[in-house]
C-alpha cells in the first residue's frame, strides 16, 4: 500500500480540493539508498512528474505508478534531476503505448536545451515527446532562480496554485533569498513549501538549513535533497522524508 499525505483544503464551505504532493525519493546526487530528489503532483490537468534522476524511472516502474504521469517538468539539467528521462520517455511510448510523453518547459531556451540533451539519446527527440509551453498548463508559474544553483546554470523554482491550495518547489537553491522574495510578492492561498537543504555548509550549491529556518515564522516549509538520518541535533525545520510525503 502507498502512503501519502495529503493536502485538502475546503473552499467557502462547498467545494472540496485536493491537491497531492508525493516524493519518489528525498535524497541529493549521492545518497542513492534515498532515491533522487522527485515529486509527482496531482493537478486538475493531471499528475505532473517534477524532475527525473537517475533513479526515478526504476522507481517508478518497482511502485507500479509509472502509468500515472502525465508530464514532466525539470528544474535543472544535473544527472539527479534529469537522468532518466530518456528510458521514461521511450517506455512511455513504446512498452506503456502511450504515445508521447508530454514535456513542459518554462522558457524557450529551456526548451532548446532539453532538445539538445536528449538528442544524445533519442536522436530525434520530436518524435519520441510532445514538448510544450509550460503556459499551457494553468495552475504552474515559473521563478527564474538562473545560477543560484551553479554559476552560469539555467534552474527553475515552480509554484502550484489550484482552488484554495498552494504548493512552491523549489529545486536546487544556494541562496534561498531571491526564491522567497518571489514567493513574498505573490498571492498563493494555503502555501506549502518544499525546499531543498543541506546539513553541511561547504559553498552555495545547496541552501544551509540555518539560512532555511530563517524563513519558519513565515512560511510551512519541507526539507528535502539531503539525507534526513543525518539531520542535525538542532534542526527545527520539518522534512519530507519524516513527514509522509514519501512513497513507501
Amino acid at each position: 500500500m502507498i502512503f501519502f499525505q495529503r493536502i485538502h483544503f475546503t473552499v467557502d464551505h462547498l467545494i472540496s480540493f485536493r491537491m497531492e504532493i508525493r516524493f519518489l525519493g528525498t535524497g541529493g546526487a549521492f545518497q542513492v539508498e534515498l532515491g533522487n530528489s522527485a515529486v509527482l503532483i496531482k493537478l486538475d490537468q493531471g499528475n505532473l512528474l517534477v524532475d527525473c534522476g537517475h533513479s526515478v524511472f526504476p522507481t517508478l516502474v518497482k511502485k507500479g505508478i509509472i502509468d500515472e504521469v502525465d508530464a514532466v517538468l525539470l528544474t535543472h539539467f544535473h544527472d539527479d534531476h534529469v537522468g532518466s528521462l530518456s528510458s521514461l520517455i521511450l517506455y512511455y511510448q513504446i512498452v506503456l503505448k502511450k504515445g508521447k510523453l508530454t514535456l513542459l518547459s518554462p522558457s524557450q531556451e529551456f526548451e532548446d536545451e532539453l532538445r539538445a540533451f536528449l538528442a544524445h539519446s533519442l536522436i530525434n527527440p520530436e518524435l519520441r515527446a510532445n514538448f510544450q509551453s509550460l503556459d499551457s498548463w494553468s495552475s504552474i508559474h515559473a521563478i527564474d532562480t538562473y545560477g543560484l544553483h551553479v554559476a552560469g546554470m539555467p534552474t527553475y523554482a515552480y509554484t502550484f496554485s489550484e482552488r484554495g491550495a498552494s504548493l512552491a518547489y523549489s529545486g536546487d537553491l544556494g541562496n534561498p533569498d531571491p526564491f522567497f522574495s518571489e514567493l513574498d510578492n505573490m498571492d498563493l492561498p494555503n502555501l506549502q513549501v518544499f525546499h531543498e537543504v543541506c546539513f553541511t555548509d561547504n559553498g552555495s550549491a545547496h541552501t544551509f538549513y540555518t539560512e532555511l529556518e530563517r524563513y519558519l515564522d513565515r512560511y510551512t516549509i519541507y526539507g528535502y535533497h539531503c539525507d534526513h538520518h543525518a539531520k542535525p541535533s538542532d534542526l527545527r525545520l520539518p522534512l519530507a522524508a519524516e513527514h509522509g510525503f514519501l512513497i513507501k
